[in-house]
């Protein structure tokens, strides 16, 4: 094991023994990781705080899409603006177009299909 650690330190010692080495080695890369984080961290929190507007149109309205909207709306990032048709979806956009769109069909025992 002694072998090891004194062919190791022979390494960095050949390797470190030159200070401009050792300043691009080890110095610049804290440096520029420093300098780095500190311009991304303000583009980092401007985006946890924006807040996305999601229109859902539930024309299923079954308890399972009511859970879906709840959660949904349940997400603090989220601005949900349900709606419960086509038509409601088209005054959602008036508003304000929202970035996302999210929609539910209608399930087979849905009421407002005939049965044949």
């Amino acid at each position: 094991m002694r072998k090891i650690w004194e062919i190791a330190w022979l390494y960095l010692y050949q390797t470190y023994k030159d200070r401009s080495t050792l300043l691009y080695g080890f110095a610049l890369p804290i440096i520029f990781t420093a300098v780095i984080g500190a311009g991304i961290s303000g583009f980092v929190a401007s985006q946890a705080e924006a807040v996305w507007r999601l229109a859902v149109v539930d024309l299923d309205q079954s308890e399972m899409s009511t859970q879906i909207v709840e959660r949904l709306e349940a997400d603090r990032i989220l601005d949900v603006a349900p709606a419960a048709g086509t038509a409601a979806a088209e005054r959602v956009n008036a508003r304000g177009t929202p970035r996302a769109r999210c929609g539910s069909p209608r399930s087979p025992a849905s009421p407002t299909t005939t049965p044949t």
